[in-house]
């Protein structure tokens, strides 16, 4: 890579180029999770009600 003759032209190229760095990673990022599909809602922690039952699951609290 070579230096820029003004520094803070070569500063701006890292912040650029970093910048772009993390877009790329985030957008890969959303491209694995889009692979895996959709999450169960055990999987999300999310209570289920049975539909049988038709009441409320119990919460504690402790």
């Amino acid at each position: 890579m070579t230096i820029a003759k003004n520094q803070n032209t070569f500063a701006k190229r890292n912040r650029e180029m970093e910048k772009k760095r993390k877009a790329d990673d985030k957008r890969e990022d959303r491209r694995k999770r889009k692979d895996e599909g959709p999450l169960a809602p055990s999987e999300l922690g999310m209570l289920v009600v049975d539909p049988d039952d038709g009441n409320p699951p119990e919460i504690r609290q402790s």
